[in-house]
């Protein structure tokens, strides 16, 4: 079985070169996670991790008892989408998280007014699994992901959710350099004043510790690369 490290990613590009192939077309089932699993030589988990970027991405989408479809839409479209995620350089960094710290401050605003008790549930779940996971920077970086994406899906807002998928996407393909240079304890500190706020139920304490948060995420991320310089 292949390690942890990269068998999403083989998984993830196996799909995606079927798609852009068109050896797997639009509305067409693909293979099932089982089928997947002994295809690639990899765990469930890792296939898991890849289908949920897909679908986040807008390439795949799930039917419940039916499977995983791929899309009714061109593939070369996301392709070029695809590509310019991973073309983005260290600096653009500094500017998705500049857009974020006005974005989020508003998703959770807006959380407050909509969520439910099962949006609560998983954001606890999630900073656990961020604090369980704290030398290991794929299952971090995944709880991150999954812990953002819950206040967007929590917002109810269909613009919001997809303007989140894309973002946190570009961004969960880039964690690797701000697990590098700044590591895991401001986001698992800030997730935790965050989640505390929320169960609280005090929605300006909430979103301005999220702004908070990436504010302190720019400083040091700016910082550690003027160090290395």
């Amino acid at each position: 079985m292949e390690s942890k490290n990269g068998a999403s990613e083989k998984v993830y590009n196996f799909i995606i070169n079927k798609i852009k192939l068109k050896e797997w077309l639009p509305n067409s089932r693909i293979m099932t996670e089982n089928e997947l699993c002994k295809e690639l030589n990899v765990s469930r988990v890792a296939v898991r991790q890849a289908m949920e970027k897909l679908v986040a991405l807008g390439l795949l989408k799930k039917k419940q008892g039916a499977g995983t479809f791929v899309t009714n839409i061109e593939a070369s479209t996301y392709m070029n989408s695809l590509m310019s995620m991973f073309l983005l350089d260290d600096k653009d960094m500094l500017s998705l998280l500049e857009f974020r710290k006005y974005f989020e401050y508003g998703n959770i605003r807006m959380f407050m007014e909509h969520h439910d008790k099962k949006d609560l549930e998983k954001l606890e779940y999630y900073y656990h699994e961020m604090k369980n996971n704290v030398s290991n920077p794929e299952k971090f970086y995944i709880a991150d992901f999954d812990f953002h994406n819950t206040i967007a899906l929590g917002t109810k807002n269909p613009f919001v959710i997809k303007i989140s998928e894309i973002l946190i996407e570009i961004l969960q393909n880039h964690q690797s350099i701000l697990y590098k240079n700044i590591g895991p304890r401001i986001g698992l500190e800030y997730h935790q004043d965050i989640l505390k706020a929320i169960k609280a139920n005090d929605g300006k304490i909430a979103a301005m510790f999220m702004r908070r948060h990436i504010e302190v995420t720019i400083d040091e991320y700016k910082k550690a690369k003027t160090n290395q310089k």
